[in-house]
Formats: structure tokens, sequence, C-alpha cells
């Protein structure tokens, strides 16, 4: 296989996981944040002279169970993308793309080097050497 062919490959599967690391964090931290709120919101509230009295309701607790199983989901989302982005650990511009969806420009200027060259020549031999790794060709 060319190392042309090699790159597309690459580049495909590291789409894939650059897509599934930014639905995970929006989709389940945003539903988390949401779980939190309702959680720890106050109950119908009774300031008569006679008492004083909340009265939490159900939600709260449904909400407190919905925000334990959420996070269990995460941390096993989160292990199983570990292994991915493990995958690409060994090259800095891949995990910051694909991992982390830095712009090239942001990529370029966390390493000290030109848009150009990170976007071209480092890319390309790093989506080669993925490729390598990943499908046991060294």
């Amino acid at each position: 296989m060319t190392d042309e062919g090699k790159r597309q490959i690459a580049y495909m599967e590291l789409c894939q996981l650059r897509q599934r690391c930014s639905e995970y964090r929006e989709r389940d931290l945003f539903k988390l944040e949401e779980l939190f709120w309702r959680a720890t919101g106050q109950g119908g509230m009774d300031y008569s002279r006679v008492r004083v009295q909340t009265s939490p309701s159900n939600t709260m607790e449904n909400s407190i169970i919905e925000m334990v199983e959420l996070e269990r989901r995460l941390a096993d989302q989160d292990a199983r993308l570990r292994i991915d982005i493990s995958a690409v650990a060994f090259s800095p511009v891949l995990t910051l793309r694909y991992v982390y969806g830095y712009s090239w420009r942001q990529v370029a200027h966390s390493l000290h080097k030109s848009t150009d060259y990170v976007r071209g020549y480092l890319h390309k031999k790093h989506l080669v050497e993925y490729f390598n790794r990943n499908h046991n060709i060294l």
C-alpha cells in the first residue's frame, strides 16, 4: 500500500475518533450539568407563620441517581476512548488535532513550528506512522 493510501485510511480513522470524542463530551457533559442543577434545586417552600417547610421532590433523588449512572457511563466511555487515544499518544500533532480538536494554527503554536510545516510535512509523516503502528506494519 502506498503512503498516500495509508494517510487516507489513518485520516478517516482519526476523524472518527475526533467525532466520538466531541460527541461524548458535549452530550454527556451537558446532561450531567443539567442533572446537577435539577438535583441541587430547591423543592416547594412554605413560608407561613405556623411553620417553615421544604418539600424536596422525588426529582432530586431521581436526578442524583441519573447523575451517578451518567458518571459511571462517562467513566466507561473515557476508558474506551483512552485506549483509542493511546494509539496517537506518540504524536503531539495527532493528539492536539484529533483528540483535543485544536486548529492547525493552535497545533503549530503549541509545537513552536510553522503552520505549513505542521499541516504538511509533520501531519503526513505522523499519519503514515499511525497507520503502520495500528495495522501492525513496521
